[in-house]
């Protein structure tokens, strides 16, 4: 099939069963997931996702990214490029994400210690250098499942990979100096939600995030508002509240660069309210030294990984 509908200046436009030449291979649309992505498979069968670039936001940010890592086995790569009319990118397929898996059932202590080795040495390898993910939470975290005959029952998964680095920046960007509010609210770093300037540390308070929930399973998170929706007005502060009620006090730094509106409000808010600390089933040391409600104070993946050994025992 000759493609078609593929516009040159936005979101490609792509038919179930259409044919798409990579530079490598070529691949026939299976499934659209949502706008500008859809699973494709190759001659032989394997799946694939391809994912516009032009036109779809975050897609070339993400493109470029990749390329800068190609290679690391524990960020999902790019594995072929399509470049007829509007350009796309072809990812490694994965059998699934860990919010998915987490519902389905909560994990063992051994799939977390699994899990979060890969996550950090993931996060090791962007801050090293001197990039910033954004986006850590469980549905961009990437797995596929170990093969049945040789599956481990406390051992589900065979490969974990970040996913999702269409959100990406360089500590140097202006988005991360100039305190750009961005990523999911619920699972984003005190820093980024009072909007004054960010870095690695943002995804570090996301991945023990990350950990809080899959410690506890399902579709969990600790700083999901009681009293507001997404779209509320009020959802940004409601999730620092709730930051505040589980780790402390905003730091008077973020107060004082904050913008004098937010930074009054937040002050307010919070001002009287008791710590009212989380019980992990696991690794609380380790959780409590990662939620830090101020980035300075927090350890870099490469720490978290050395005090890994032997955390998460059943």
């Amino acid at each position: 099939m000759i493609p078609r509908g593929l516009a040159g200046m936005g979101t490609p436009s792509l038919e179930i069963g259409q044919i798409l030449l990579g530079n490598a291979n070529r691949y026939t649309i299976q499934k659209k997931i949502r706008e500008g992505v859809w699973i494709a498979t190759n001659p032989m069968g394997s799946k694939s996702i391809v994912k516009g670039v032009q036109g779809i936001s975050g897609a070339q940010n993400e493109h470029n990214v990749l390329r800068k890592f190609q290679g690391s086995p524990f960020l999902r790569p790019v594995i072929d490029e399509i470049k007829q009319d509007a350009p796309m990118i072809v990812l490694r397929h994965m059998d699934d994400h860990l919010l998915n898996a987490t519902i389905k059932k909560p994990l063992t202590n051994r799939e977390i210690q699994f899990v979060a080795r890969a996550v950090l040495r993931g996060l090791s390898t962007l801050h090293k250098d001197g990039y910033i993910h954004t986006d850590i939470k469980p549905d961009n975290i990437l797995v596929n499942y170990a093969d049945a005959s040789e599956a481990d029952p406390d051992l589900r998964f065979s490969d974990v990979q970040i996913g999702d680095l269409g959100a990406s920046y360089s500590v140097d960007s202006d988005v991360a100096c100039k305190g750009f509010l961005i990523g999911a609210p619920i699972w984003t770093s005190p820093e980024v939600l009072m909007e004054v300037p960010w870095g690695t540390a943002s995804d570090i308070w996301a991945f023990g995030s990350m950990m809080i929930a899959l410690l506890h399973g399902g579709d969990y998170n600790p700083f999901r508002p009681i009293n507001a929706s997404y779209h509320d007005r009020s959802y940004i502060f409601e999730v620092l509240r709730q930051q505040c009620r589980r780790f402390g006090a905003i730091p008077e730094t973020y107060l004082e660069r904050a913008r004098p509106g937010k930074a009054m409000a937040v002050k307010t808010m919070t001002s009287t309210r008791k710590v009212e600390p989380l019980n992990f089933r696991a690794a609380p040391h380790f959780i409590n030294r990662i939620m830090r409600m101020d980035a300075a104070e927090r350890p870099t993946a490469d720490q978290l990984l050395d005090e890994m050994s032997g955390l998460f025992q059943d």
